[in-house]
């Protein structure tokens, strides 16, 4: 999960995804069981300023820097959580292609499809 431009939101997809998971999953031997997690959080202070400065190559390598951490961890896919940071999405996936990256706008059009 790359966090951190609003930990706000980091820490709702964390209690989101474990809620979720102890729901999903099946009990452990002795509690409910939660999904290894690897996070990286952003300085939201610096990512403002390549904001302020209109500097949407810096934003996206700032963005990216932070995915190349998750990345070098191993994870399995990539979630971005924030709206505004999806603006690496495609450098995300020129980059690391082999990288899944789980979009909040295939996750929006899937609960839409749904309804």
């Amino acid at each position: 999960v790359l966090t951190g431009v609003s930990y706000v939101s980091g820490i709702d997809y964390y209690r989101g995804i474990n809620e979720r998971a102890m729901k999903l999953l099946p009990k452990g031997s002795v509690m409910a069981r939660n999904p290894p997690i690897v996070m990286v959080s952003l300085d939201c202070d610096e990512y403002v300023a390549y904001l302020t400065a209109k500097d949407d190559a810096g934003v996206k390598e700032y963005l990216f820097r932070g995915v190349q951490k998750l990345h070098a961890a191993g994870v399995d896919f990539l979630v971005i959580a924030s709206n505004t940071a999806h603006i690496c999405h495609e450098l995300v996936s020129e980059r690391l292609p082999t990288l899944p990256v789980l979009h909040i706008a295939d996750c929006m059009a899937a609960a839409i499809r749904g309804k």
